[in-house]
């Protein structure tokens, strides 16, 4: 699936899997602010990045962090659930 949600000043888009209209499953999350633009690829729960996540965002090197129910629990070693890659796991 895809979407766009309009807050205040950001900008959400999300494209991959999802359930009761929120983001479910692998998806690409790309959220777009007064100060620029993040993305965050991986695995997501009830609308927010939930495992794995590779972090990008224009002028910085990706990252791939560990979320917990949309907060940032430090770096991840592990492979990041994609939407692209065919795979639902």
């Amino acid at each position: 699936g895809a979407g766009v949600l309009e807050l205040d000043d950001d900008v959400m888009e999300y494209y991959g899997y999802a359930r009761n209209g929120k983001a479910d499953g692998p998806g690409l999350m790309i959220r777009h602010t007064s100060l620029g633009s993040i993305s965050y690829e991986g695995r997501f729960a009830n609308g927010l990045p939930d495992g794995t996540v590779r972090v990008s965002q224009s002028g910085r090197a990706d990252q791939t962090r560990a979320y917990v129910s949309g907060i940032d629990t430090g770096p991840s070693s592990q492979a990041v659930a994609s939407p692209f890659d065919g795979s639902v796991n």
